[in-house]
């Protein structure tokens, strides 16, 4: 992505472990669970269908949260998808705003 000039700032890369890091989070719970199971007959399409389906959809991977309804928000909010991708946000193109405001503490 740098080489072709897609992210602005120098620390684009550091996406890419950042990504490694987001998938083992939920992906370790996906394994934890697939030990469990003595044979396939449809809990893995279950898992993907009713939980990493939603998480990527409702974690402001394709939109920002705000544009969804207050009572969907929370799931964003406690999705590691979300956090990863906003971590991978600020490092590839940096802070939209100063670090004070996002924490509160401006006026």
């Amino acid at each position: 992505m740098l080489v072709f000039g897609a992210v602005p700032g120098a620390l684009g890369f550091v996406a890419v472990p950042i990504a490694l890091l987001t998938g083992l989070s939920f992906g370790a719970f996906v394994m934890a669970y697939t030990t469990t199971l003595n044979d396939d007959t449809g809990q893995l399409a279950m898992v993907q269908r009713f939980g990493i389906l939603p998480m990527t959809l409702f974690s402001g991977t394709f939109f920002p949260l705000d544009v969804l309804p207050p009572y969907l928000q929370w799931i964003g909010w406690i999705s590691p998808l979300w956090h990863g991708t906003e971590l991978s946000r600020v490092f590839a193109y940096g802070m939209s705003e100063p670090i004070w405001l996002r924490l509160g503490l401006g006026t």
